[in-house]
């Protein structure tokens, strides 16, 4: 599939629907799109809109970071042990 065909395969969800989802205000999202960090989107025209599967896989490699960060955590921690 093309990634036109990927979008228009999936819903496009409107930025409040997205804010609801990631449990952060309208303000944050407009404020991730300008400065970077936040989940791709869609723009058409003057809308702005979010793929469903694209939000689901930038909130899942998002937990992922928080895993890896907690593993680092503990091995830090063993190291500290055997020092």
């Amino acid at each position: 599939m093309t990634q036109v065909t990927d979008v228009l395969s999936c819903q496009l969800l409107t930025e409040q629907q997205t804010a609801k989802v990631m449990g952060c205000s309208v303000a944050l999202l407009r404020k991730l799109r300008s400065v970077g960090g936040g989940p791709p989107f869609v723009k058409l025209g003057r809308l702005v809109r979010y793929s469903q599967a694209d939000l689901v896989a930038f909130i899942e490699a998002k937990k992922e970071r928080a895993v890896a960060n907690e593993k680092h955590a503990e091995v830090e921690m063993e190291q500290e042990r055997a020092a």
